[in-house]
């Protein structure tokens, strides 16, 4: 039985949201791969005023956003699944009226 409008568009969401979180995940590995390489080529004695320390936490900003990107993708989730749930059991309920 196929579900009714606007339930009929959840489970494709569900997909496009874990293709969403494979990309920022990827995208975040490489910008904490990124952040990690930099601040090992760091000198000891560098001042916190240094133009390389500026641009480091530009990056750590970044890395922080994606993370906040990954989170409100979770959250959508945390709400779509529980949602299907619900339908589909009532869609199963449904059809065995």
């Amino acid at each position: 039985m196929a579900l009714a409008p606007p339930y009929d568009k959840l489970p494709a969401l569900i997909p496009l949201a874990l293709q969403q979180i494979q990309k920022l995940i990827a995208f975040l590995q490489k910008k904490v791969m990124e952040f990690v390489s930099k601040i090992n080529k760091l000198p000891k004695n560098i001042k916190c005023d240094d133009h390389r320390i500026i641009n480091l936490k530009q990056l750590l900003e970044k890395i922080k956003n994606t993370i906040d990107k990954i989170l409100d993708v979770l959250r959508i989730l945390l709400i779509i699944i529980p949602i299907a749930t619900i339908v589909a059991n009532i869609a199963a309920v449904a059809i065995q009226i």
